[in-house]
């Protein structure tokens, strides 16, 4: 998935906009479920979102900073 969406990001054919909400909807998934599918939810989307975040890390600072604010809120 990563670099399906490095892919995205680098050809521009969805806008940043786009992609930041998109990141920040991470937020709201977690309240739909139950554990033990609510802890196994939070650990691929984290296991993901640091992966997306080293791989932006030099190429996009805007992208990684937005990455590292939601890990924080994750």
């Amino acid at each position: 998935m990563c670099a399906a969406l490095e892919s995205i990001i680098g050809r521009e054919i969805l806008s940043e906009e786009f992609i930041y909400n998109w990141l920040e909807s991470f937020y709201t998934i977690f309240n739909k479920t139950s554990f033990p599918d609510n802890y196994k939810l939070k650990m691929n989307q984290k296991s993901f979102l640091i992966s997306l975040y080293f791989r932006f890390l030099e190429k996009n600072k805007d992208i990684s900073e937005n990455i590292y604010y939601i890990l924080k809120e994750i």
